[in-house]
């Protein structure tokens, strides 16, 4: 089963920042962008997403349960972008996985030995609690 997450996360930059070994955040902000999108879960989750600029330009469109609606435009100091940008390289968010997913695993019961596929279900896939017996 494909994890499709809430929270989606894509940080754009220089090509010349991967080829390096250990790469440094970029001085020149100029093709940064960083997007966040936040998806419908199974309750009242807010849905929205977010771009960020490096020249400090955010771009917000709020579309569900959300303080704001509609798009609102912001700007922010430069600086705060460069601090925002060295946290994913602090993070080491480029080696970070594209897609994670959920796990099954066999199971038996010990004593009735009947065996069961049971998932490990991520963030907001988990299906409702059954009834205990």
């Amino acid at each position: 089963m494909n994890f499709h997450p809430r929270f989606i996360l894509l940080l754009l930059i220089s090509a010349s920042s991967f080829a390096q070994k250990n790469p440094s955040p970029p001085q020149d902000l100029s093709d940064v962008v960083i997007t966040l999108e936040r998806t419908p879960c199974f309750g009242s989750c807010p849905v929205y997403s977010v771009t960020i600029r490096g020249d400090g330009a955010w771009n917000i469109l709020a579309r569900n349960s959300f303080r704001l609606t509609g798009r609102q435009d912001i700007n922010v100091p430069v600086y705060k972008i460069q601090e925002l940008v060295q946290q994913f390289y602090d993070i080491d968010y480029f080696s970070m996985k594209d897609v994670y997913k959920s796990k099954s695993y066999e199971v038996i019961d010990l004593k009735t030995g009947k065996k069961e596929m049971m998932t490990e279900f991520i963030s907001d896939q988990l299906l409702p609690t059954p009834p205990y017996r």
